[in-house]
């Protein structure tokens, strides 16, 4: 039969595990409701509300996919200049402690007062239309970090106008619509890896890494269309190494 002061120190343990246990599902739930509201913000094109509230703004952040490397950080080449090569993005910058944003690739505040750069308008959205969900979680809590992968059903769909996505031969060759626009419709599957930190008791993404699992046009299966597209790419590719 137990004495009372280890009756006492079963039940404290008790409690410190159960706490333990409702701190991991509270921080599970955040996560999942973060990237719930990653992908509902990204779909709505409101790319600065994500860098502003969903992302750690430490130096050691970063971004990448599987088509335009890594971003690391919020200067030169960092996460910003993701978003506004993607997205069209003028410019951004978190604000800094004591002062207001400043615009990136500069590297570090000018000297002087910091001029207070205005907001950049979000994307065009007109015509437009990029929806990734999320399925399947895999989240694990390790103190104030975590970690987490997803897999994503979606698609990307929009009217471009000339030179827009100079990079997608088949896009820049289609005939353009009565608009002088060119039409771009896909199927895509991703993969996200998400790191996140918890920053002041709120949870932030501070790493993110997208991966394709495949894309292809609405109208054309994934396998015979990463042939052609394969092709498209060591042309393209040719071209840019002999200047053509």
């Amino acid at each position: 039969m137990m004495t009372t002061d280890e009756t006492l120190s079963a039940l404290q343990q008790t409690v410190q595990q159960l706490l333990g246990r409702v701190e991991t599902l509270e921080a599970r739930a955040a996560i999942e409701n973060l990237m719930g509201r990653f992908q509902y913000l990204h779909t709505a094109s409101l790319d600065i509300e994500i860098l502003d509230q969903l992302w750690s703004h430490r130096d050691d952040a970063s971004f990448e996919d599987a088509y335009n490397g890594v971003y690391s950080g919020w200067r030169g080449q960092g996460i910003p200049d993701y978003f506004m090569e993607k997205y069209g993005m003028e410019r951004y910058m978190p604000p800094m402690e004591g002062g207001p944003g400043m615009p990136p690739g500069l590297g570090g505040p000018p000297p002087g007062p910091m001029p207070d750069f205005p907001p950049s308008p979000p994307r065009k959205k007109e015509g437009k239309l990029v929806i990734h969900t999320l399925t399947t979680p895999v989240i694990e809590v390790s103190g104030d970090r975590a970690y987490g992968v997803w897999i994503s059903s979606g698609h990307e769909s929009g009217a471009f106008s000339e030179g827009e996505l100079s990079h997608i031969p088949r896009v820049d060759g289609s005939v353009p619509n009565e608009f002088g626009e060119r039409v771009l419709a896909d199927w895509v599957w991703l993969k996200y890896g998400v790191h996140f930190i918890r920053e002041q008791g709120v949870w932030k993404i501070h790493k993110m890494h997208i991966y394709d699992i495949f894309r292809c046009p609405f109208d054309e299966n994934w396998v015979t269309f990463s042939h052609r597209r394969l092709a498209e790419e060591s042309a393209m590719d040719s071209g840019a190494r002999f200047g053509m």
